[in-house]
């Protein structure tokens, strides 16, 4: 911790011991913010829930709400999820009633991140769509970049590739008219992401340069999507080792960021990468370390356990969770997911010598991709 951010909490200490509510506030809420910057995310929550605390013997409704919402989005990163949606749900009837439509706008944000977190595409694409309608025109700031690449990200997971790249390439055109290195960084790798040509070289020079500024910045979160992106391109081009290797680096960034779901979601993608390249018993302990960590999210990920149960010798029962992946995706509109399920029932059918049984998988996910792309 740097010598200004002990200094915010320490004067956060002296003025409650003090009594002095209106700056032990002030100096609890730039605590919880300098936490926050450095992905210390439950210190975070602890100053943001403690500000709240001090809040209620004040009349700042909108500070109060404004505090609320990034009390949400660090619980968000803890993966303590009902508890974020309480908090988004209360800021969000405080900005409603104040008719603040940019606080009602990042509150949108938020609740679509968790959503996202859950990969429950249905239900954040309306979140997102409202943070974009309520958004002020005139305010083409940094803000609005971050909220575009969160809702590129999102409508990347389902059928519609284009809109995807259109929020990017917006994303982009902001975040270089503000200067803002780390979105930036982020607009160039949803671009490299959202584009049709598969092949990695196609998006490497995008890559390349995202990977660069996010770390002149330790943007971990930016670093751990750089390597998962690369990952997937490597992994559509055949190249298993060389998604494995970027898969594992997405993991080392997830871990230093402290951020549950995205080590989580590291680890689960590198059990794949376990799988398909013949390493099962490191396959079995990474999935089992996914579990550990985020039961709840892992309750969804059938793919995870489908590898698991396949690497056990449970072929059946890989299967029929697979199958039940194919269908999950489906109902939460993570068309992405339904097509690395689809892909995965074709490897199994291809490792047990079931050409037959991996043809009807296989055209379906050819078919999404030809439809993401249309």
């Amino acid at each position: 911790m740097g010598r200004h951010q002990r200094v915010a909490a320490d004067l956060a200490r002296h003025f409650l011991a003090s009594h002095n509510t209106e700056r032990a506030i002030r100096y609890t809420i730039e605590a919880g913010e300098q936490a926050a910057s450095r992905f210390a995310h439950a210190e975070a929550a602890q100053q943001y829930a403690l500000a709240l605390e001090l809040l209620t013997e004040s009349d700042d409704v909108a500070l109060a709400a404004s505090v609320r919402r990034r009390l949400g989005d660090e619980l968000v990163d803890l993966s303590r999820r009902q508890d974020a949606l309480a908090a988004y749900e209360a800021a969000l009837v405080a900005f409603e009633q104040l008719g603040d439509t940019t606080g009602q706008a990042l509150v949108h944000r938020g609740i679509a991140r968790l959503h996202v977190s859950l990969y429950d595409i249905t239900s954040a694409v309306p979140h997102f769509d409202a943070a974009l309608r309520l958004w002020p025109a005139q305010h083409a700031d940094a803000e609005l970049a971050g909220l575009l690449l969160d809702a590129a990200r999102a409508n990347g997971y389902g059928v519609n590739g284009l809109l995807a790249t259109e929020f990017a390439q917006r994303a982009f055109g902001v975040a270089e008219r503000v200067g803002d290195v780390g979105l930036l960084a982020r607009a160039l790798i949803e671009v490299a992401a959202s584009m049709q040509d598969v092949r990695p070289k196609s998006a490497e020079p995008l890559l390349t340069r995202a990977e660069a500024l996010a770390r002149g910045i330790n943007a971990l979160r930016t670093l751990h999507r750089v390597y998962l992106v690369r990952g997937v391109k490597a992994w559509m081009s055949g190249d298993h080792e060389q998604a494995l290797a970027e898969r594992t680096k997405a993991w080392e960034a997830a871990e230093r960021s402290g951020e549950v779901e995205r080590a989580a979601y590291a680890i689960q993608v590198m059990a794949g990468g376990c799988h398909w390249l013949g390493l099962w018993a490191r396959g079995r302990a990474t999935v089992h370390d996914a579990i550990a960590r985020d039961p709840e999210r892992m309750r969804e990920m059938h793919v995870l356990r489908a590898t698991l149960a396949w690497m056990e010798g449970r072929t059946d029962h890989a299967r029929a969770l697979a199958q039940a992946g194919v269908a999950s995706g489906k109902r939460r509109g993570d068309l992405q997911d339904v097509f690395y399920h689809l892909c995965v029932l074709a490897e199994f059918a291809l490792e047990t010598d079931r050409p037959a049984e991996a043809e009807p998988p296989a055209r379906e996910a050819v078919g999404l991709a030809r439809a993401s792309c249309a």
